[in-house]
């Protein structure tokens, strides 16, 4: 199997930077030759999608090492390509939902034990199985989750605190991105949402309409299980059925049992979430609110929007670790 490696390299603290060599040195102990069977190539972040598009017309893996925003644009080239190339995921972000929920976190904590080739060869040549890929809007794909709200408004304020040099030196690494985040949210606590009109369409029903009430903490689409760096959000959901899955978190106390239950996985049950599963929605949205998508900022990109519309719009294929 032809494998194409889209590096981010400035994932999880400046880590991509170090995994170049090392992917080059595992593929070559594979004896794979580069140029016919391997290929690495740095990301940039606004043709990351067309990166992964070209690569999706010639290699029958393209593995995205990075975090969630670097899987999300993968996908979304992989998908425009509409070839049958497969998603890999070498999890270096801070989050890792997508990889968590997956399993290439497992697949990649191999690494320790068996070493680089091994999880190198297990992308190669690893079976592949069906993933859902959203749209938001009918132009932005994603693979994880989407939503407005709190957290939104974290994802808002840390990439502006990321844009300051000073910042950017300092904001590397989990741990200091994670307490850059709690700090974020301690001082924007009381963000809360106007009263919305949600309507989803439901496969076994149709379409229903659902009042989001006044002073709501966030409304969350989402594709997989894992939320804000491994809370369970939605346990026993499939990434691959045809539909996500519609939370809304109604208090700023369940959704801090939610972030809590990424160690304490029983507090997911006393959070009194509301959870639909549809295979489309739409949002009211009144202009001002902030939209993450995959774990960062999209507001500035949905500025001019007054709804948000997600819907499963197909399919790619992706390794099974």
């Amino acid at each position: 199997m032809a494998i194409k490696f889209l590096i981010n390299p400035i994932a999880g603290g400046q880590r991509g930077r170090r995994y170049w060599q090392a992917l080059h040195r595992g593929c070559q102990r594979l004896g794979y030759a580069e140029g016919r069977d391997f290929s690495l190539e740095w990301t940039h972040t606004e043709r990351l999608a067309e990166q992964a598009r070209r690569a999706a017309a010639y290699w029958n893996r393209v593995v995205a090492v990075g975090g969630d925003g670097t899987v999300r644009a993968v996908a979304e080239g992989l998908f425009q390509a509409g070839t049958d190339a497969a998603l890999g995921v070498i999890p270096l972000g801070t989050g890792n939902d997508f990889s968590r929920a997956v399993g290439f976190d497992r697949l990649w904590a191999q690494r320790r034990r068996f070493g680089l080739a091994h999880v190198i060869q297990r992308l190669s040549v690893g079976p592949t199985a069906a993933l859902d890929v959203l749209t938001l809007n009918d132009w932005l794909c994603f693979v994880s989750y989407a939503s407005t709200g709190l957290d939104a408004y974290l994802s808002y304020a840390y990439e502006r605190l990321r844009r300051r040099p000073v910042w950017q030196m300092l904001l590397r690494g989990r741990l200091i991105n994670e307490c850059a985040y709690g700090a974020l949210g301690l001082r924007y606590h009381c963000i809360r949402l106007p009263p919305l009109h949600l309507h989803i369409r439901v496969p076994s029903t149709g379409w229903t309409t659902l009042t989001i009430p006044h002073h709501t903490c966030a409304v969350i689409v989402s594709n997989v299980t894992s939320y804000a760096g491994g809370s369970p959000l939605t346990p026993g959901s499939s990434p691959r059925d045809g539909c996500f899955e519609v939370t809304v978190v109604p208090r700023l106390w369940s959704f801090a049992l939610l972030i809590a239950a990424r160690g304490l996985p029983f507090l997911r049950r006393r959070c009194r979430l509301q959870t639909h599963q549809a295979n489309e929605a739409r949002l009211s949205l009144p202009s001002g609110y902030a939209v993450q998508v995959d774990g960062e900022d999209h507001t500035a990109h949905l500025a001019g929007a007054t709804a948000l519309s997600i819907r499963v719009a197909g399919q790619i294929r992706v390794v099974c670790p």
